[in-house]
């Protein structure tokens, strides 16, 4: 009976990270007021951003929203190998069902 004992060293693993999840919540304290920003600090803050700030506004992304080099370079990297794994998996899955 191998099928459902297979499963008892993982379940007692993640008992444990339960476990420890639960002693780490318990051991979280609230900030010292030290660690918080003044009002007069938040206003100052807030006045040289909007200083800052005055240009447009709106939602532009990330730099201008071209695709240069390094973007195509970072795809190729992440997407060549994707496509491969997911290649190799379909290969093989209809290898298996025309065997």
């Amino acid at each position: 009976m191998p099928g459902p004992s297979l499963y008892t060293g993982t379940m007692y693993i993640l008992a444990g990270m339960l476990a420890l999840g639960l002693v780490a919540n318990a051991l979280i304290r609230p900030l010292s007021d030290k660690w918080f920003m003044s009002d007069d600090e938040v206003a100052a803050l807030q006045a040289k951003s909007a200083a800052a700030n005055a240009g447009p506004t709106g939602s532009f992304g990330i730099g201008t929203g071209g695709l240069d080099a390094k973007a195509v370079l970072a795809w190729a990297v992440v997407g060549i190998p994707y496509v491969e794994g997911d290649l190799r998996a379909v290969r093989l899955t209809y290898r298996k069902r025309a065997a």
